[in-house]
């Protein structure tokens, strides 16, 4: 699949990648009693070394946020230009043919001069089960002189899902590939950042459907 770029050069970027949404009917939202929840997260990479980032479930499951302190790419030196963080969520899923839109958000924080441009990726994939919609690597290019004097950044992937969890239900991984990285600088001694501060990701549009699985 050919990545979807997109050029920021605007305060406060947002950015949204995501198929159009394909039609699951007929479908049954779950009540809240039979709703995916999300059990643990466990994460690995170089932005995410074992003892920098955090997590919080929300109390019904549904949603996680994640916290990073050490996912931050500098233009200089060159072995910390490219920085990834592969994340993997357990979820509890009910029996049953069972649908589900993915909503992830990052936020961050990007500062670095003109002339220079840094980027910001995302993948995503289920075992078992198959994506429907989005899924595909997702880019997001920060470039222009709006990014000197340091900006926040945000960006939202919507993901979706079909999951056969069979007639006892089943736990399914949720994976959610991340990277920050720059592209070479001009010169050796310019100064750059980009850094991911948190990332949330839910489980929304929960339902039963048919011929999807």
């Amino acid at each position: 699949m050919r990545p979807i770029t997109i050029i920021i050069s605007i305060l406060l970027p947002a950015l949204t990648a995501a198929a159009p949404t394909t039609s699951l009917e007929p479908r049954q939202s779950l009540p809240p009693n039979e709703r995916i929840r999300i059990t643990s997260v466990t994460g690995a990479g170089t932005g995410c070394p074992s003892g920098t980032w955090s997590s919080q479930i929300s109390q019904d499951g549904t949603s996680v946020t994640l916290g990073f302190d050490q996912f931050e790419a500098f233009l200089n030196p060159a072995s910390d230009r490219d920085l990834s963080c592969t994340l993997i969520l357990a979820a509890s899923y009910p029996t049953g043919c069972v649908a589900s839109t993915v909503v992830a958000t990052s936020h961050g924080f990007a500062e670095f001069p003109g002339g220079n441009t840094g980027t910001v990726e995302a993948s995503y994939g289920t075992s078992p089960g198959r994506l429907t919609t989005g899924g595909g690597l997702t880019r997001a290019v920060l470039s222009g002189g709006v990014w000197a004097g340091g900006q926040p950044w945000l960006r939202t992937d919507n993901v979706g899902s079909a999951v056969n969890a069979g007639s006892g239900g089943r736990t399914v991984l949720f994976f959610v590939n991340t990277r920050a990285y720059f592209a070479a600088p001009a010169g050796s001694s310019v100064f750059g950042s980009l850094r991911m501060d948190d990332l949330s990701v839910s489980f929304t549009n929960q339902r039963r459907v048919t011929g999807q699985c």
